[in-house]
């Protein structure tokens, strides 16, 4: 997902995906992580940090025995090679996921934020951006991430801003996550008309049902339409609290 600051990427990646996959499952709602990157991580920290959560709430290694000792062992690996870790983690983990795909079967959502700050120091000294490492190592800068993308029980996403955009495409693509392996997002700010009709959609139903507040509904319409203009991501979760913000007035 990617798109201008102030969007709602990291809405869109993180909290509003969970809710659709737990409405779509019918079971509980996957267990969000966020990875949150920042401007002193490097490639190898973010599946460092990735192998870490993954060990701490994944059912494969919860209950496991000697599990400190087993993370001490497999944080070495990633050291030494995070792909060959990483493989060897989607080895353990698949040994529970014999059935076919099913959405009510993903656990985890994994969800890496801020991956535009890899880029920040490149970007500084000139360096070809295309050639940065995302989560891995500068010789497969996405090789870890490759190797568990497929997995059923847990989904990636990856949030930054649009000045990469390219670059991270481009970075996917030569590591093997093609477009069959991904959905790419792209966020904008909405223009007035777009926001005038997503509040008109929504209100429709609250107008029909109150006749006698049309005037005051016609002041709420324009005070939200100029609130969701200046605060996008709460687009994403209009409707819903739109009807429980009624049923509880009623």
């Amino acid at each position: 997902v990617h798109g201008p600051s102030g969007v709602g990427k990291t809405d869109l990646a993180g909290p509003i995906l969970t809710q659709k996959l737990k409405e779509l499952s019918g079971k509980s709602t996957p267990k969000l992580i966020n990875v949150a990157i920042s401007r002193d991580d490097s490639a190898l920290d973010v599946a460092l940090k990735i192998t870490d959560l993954i060990i701490d709430h994944h059912s494969e290694f919860r209950s496991r025995k000697s599990a400190k000792m087993f993370r001490e062992k497999i944080m070495r690996s990633v050291r030494r090679s995070p792909a060959e870790a990483a493989e060897r983690l989607r080895t353990m983990m698949r040994s529970s996921e014999k059935a076919k795909y099913d959405v009510k079967r993903i656990q985890l959502v994994i969800c890496l934020d801020g991956v535009d700050k890899l880029f920040e120091s490149r970007a500084r000294c000139g360096a070809d951006l295309s050639k940065a490492a995302i989560c891995g190592e500068i010789d497969d800068p996405v090789g870890y991430l490759n190797r568990l993308i497929g997995m059923k029980s847990i989904l990636f996403t990856m949030v930054y801003r649009s000045w990469v955009s390219r670059d991270v495409r481009s970075i996917l693509e030569t590591g093997g996550i093609n477009k069959s392996k991904r959905i790419d997002q792209l966020l904008s700010y909405p223009d007035n008309e777009e926001v005038e009709t997503i509040v008109n959609k929504v209100l429709k139903p609250i107008r029909e049902e109150n006749p006698e507040h049309k005037n005051e509904l016609e002041e709420y319409g324009d005070l939200l339409s100029d609130t969701l203009r200046k605060n996008p991501p709460l687009l994403g979760v209009l409707p819903a609290v739109l009807e429980k913000m009624f049923r509880d007035i009623n």
